[in-house]
């Protein structure tokens, strides 16, 4: 496993996703100032349709936030404006950007926080989960946990079980996005202690006190890894170059 970097930097003037390497955006999805209204203009009308059916104003806001500030980051790095983007899904639901020049994303959201992963030419996913008591989180990682993974994690000392727990579960989870499979590959079927092919790399994030996150790709690293906070400000077009 690759160690997460645990500081996110504003991204620079003039950003430039080059071939092989690999953005991770984060997203607080509470900020106050953030403004709701563009985002909500940037949605389709299905986005809109399921926002609208969120009862709880909280997870509307989140929703909204959510997938408002994915169109923002897509949108700034095919020069497109957020709400001309069109998205397509493969028979197992995962999305792709119509006519996007080989960019490739995933996409994950646990609470306030959001992660947007982005790279080029090459499958990718990501996960965030917040880090909290599981009343069956030992039966949970028996039964979907690789042998070699659980074993290691009845190890782990109890004070810090739980992070172990989640540490795992968003490698094994962003792995399959980025497989873009569902649950046809079962979790239990394949290890995360240690990239699971060598087709393949598994990165560890910090996106925040409390959470665990992953990020897999396709291919060994041959470009850089670079953490970048997300601001509506940051989204600014002159901030970003086109893709390379």
């Amino acid at each position: 496993m690759n160690p997460g970097h645990p500081v996110w930097w504003p991204p620079p003037a003039g950003l430039v996703l080059l071939p092989g390497d690999v953005h991770v955006w984060r997203a607080f999805l509470d900020t106050p100032g953030v403004p709701a209204a563009g985002l909500w203009e940037s949605l389709s009308g299905c986005e809109r349709e399921r926002a609208e059916r969120l009862r709880s104003p909280e997870h509307r806001s989140r929703f909204v936030a959510m997938h408002g500030m994915l169109r923002a980051i897509l949108g700034a790095y095919l020069h497109l404006p957020p709400g001309e983007l069109r998205f397509t899904y493969s028979a197992f639901g995962k999305p792709e950007v119509e006519n996007s020049l080989g960019l490739r994303f995933s996409a994950s959201r646990s609470q306030n926080i959001g992660l947007f992963a982005i790279t080029l030419g090459r499958a990718i996913g990501v996960d965030v989960e917040q880090v909290r008591p599981i009343e069956d989180a030992e039966r949970i990682a028996a039964a979907f946990f690789h042998p070699v993974e659980y074993e290691g994690l009845m190890r782990t000392p109890e004070p810090v079980r739980l992070e172990m727990f989640f540490s795992l579960w968003t490698k094994k989870e962003a792995y399959i996005k980025a497989l873009g499979t569902g649950l046809s590959l079962p979790l239990e079927s394949f290890s995360v202690v240690g990239p699971p092919s060598e087709q393949w790399s598994l990165c560890e994030l910090a996106p925040d006190a409390g959470y665990a996150g992953a990020v897999a790709f396709e291919g060994r690293r041959a470009g850089s890894l670079n953490l970048y906070e997300s601001s509506h400000i940051a989204m600014q077009e002159d901030r970003l170059a086109p893709l390379s």
